[in-house]
């Protein structure tokens, strides 16, 4: 009686850890998802289902620039905690994959697609526009900070050789949606 009993207990025990588990990933996944759906706007939309080692080095190279000129005049001091705790999380991006119920009406690329695209000699760029229109996003898993009202975000959007914009911005929580208060690093070609 004793051991079914404890055999009860554990299998209630590990249903329960279940539940919660799933609980707090659709909270996180809810608020991943109103991150990105507050950035990127494009419909229809066409998206990579990763972040590149390039994208994540950025941020982690540039986490201590002088962040004291923001978009709206404010300025946002990270602690040193914050910081070692963005490089932390940077790191684990680049096992992030991105499926297609983000947004309605997207086509996802996978790495292997954009290297099959991409890794052709001449008109890649041609073929690309030919079967998925002007360019395609990549963007990252938002990285929250002070109980989920910053967030750390990387966005980057590729139209051509020598066409596209990309940034890691800081972005605020105000009045429930997120508005970009400082850009870390931004690129354009």
């Amino acid at each position: 009686m004793i051991i079914n009993c404890r055999i009860m207990i554990k299998r209630w025990s590990i249903l329960v850890f279940i539940v919660f588990s799933k609980v707090c990933l659709a909270q996180t996944d809810a608020e991943t998802k109103s991150v990105i759906t507050s950035v990127i706007d494009d419909v229809p939309l066409v998206y990579t289902d990763y972040l590149g080692e390039y994208a994540v080095s950025s941020l982690t190279n540039n986490i201590d620039r002088n962040m004291g000129n923001s978009q709206n005049n404010n300025s946002i001091v990270l602690s040193e905690k914050e910081k070692a705790f963005i490089r932390k999380e940077a790191s684990k991006l680049l096992s992030v994959k991105w499926d297609n119920d983000i947004f309605k009406k997207a086509v996802v690329l996978t790495k292997t697609k954009i290297d099959e695209i991409f890794g052709k000699d001449g008109s890649y760029w041609d073929g690309f526009y030919a079967n998925y229109g002007k360019g395609y996003h990549s963007f990252s898993k938002p990285i929250f900070l002070r109980n989920k009202t910053i967030c750390v975000f990387y966005q980057s959007y590729s139209c051509g050789s020598l066409c596209g914009h990309g940034s890691w911005d800081i972005y605020v929580k105000e009045n429930g949606k997120w508005v970009s208060s400082l850009t870390i690093i931004s690129w354009i070609s």
